[in-house]
């Protein structure tokens, strides 16, 4: 039974860790700083979330048919029928012929620190589901067992 709470929890903590590590990972790709970009922008679209301005979801299309989500300082840089070219981790995105900065978002700076919290507390919690005792066994009581 221990062994099986402690596969249970450890699988719990491994999810935890790579939903976090997810969430941390797709805030950074909307700054485009980790991708490689080389193509024609066919399509831009915003769709307005719950707080227009401030959730919104940014979307680009290039002619190669690849979609993805920028943030907002990206968008609002590239209009359709303009050409992005960048390296892979470069801070740097050409937008036709000028060169836009890149830096991390709000969102990915803030990431860097309530991620790692968020899986030290769930690692906690596992640590104290842990040491937590089992439930007494109910084997040892059977009903069967007093009825003579």
């Amino acid at each position: 039974m221990r062994l099986a709470r402690s596969y249970s929890l450890g699988i719990l903590l491994l999810m935890g860790l790579a939903l976090a590590q997810a969430n941390l990972w797709f805030a950074a790709v909307r700054t485009t700083i980790p991708l490689k970009l080389d193509g024609q922008v066919t399509e831009n679209e915003r769709r307005l979330e719950k707080k227009p301005g401030v959730d919104d979801v940014c979307l680009v299309t290039l002619d190669d048919g690849t979609s993805f989500q920028v943030d907002i300082a990206v968008y609002d840089a590239i209009l359709p029928g303009c050409t992005l070219r960048k390296d892979a981790w470069s801070r740097q995105l050409h937008v036709d012929d000028a060169a836009i900065e890149l830096d991390w978002s709000r969102d990915v700076r803030r990431m860097l620190w309530v991620m790692p919290a968020t899986v030290l507390v769930l690692a906690l919690l596992v640590a104290w589901a842990m040491k937590k005792p089992l439930p007494a066994s109910n084997s040892d009581s059977s009903p069967h067992q007093n009825a003579e």
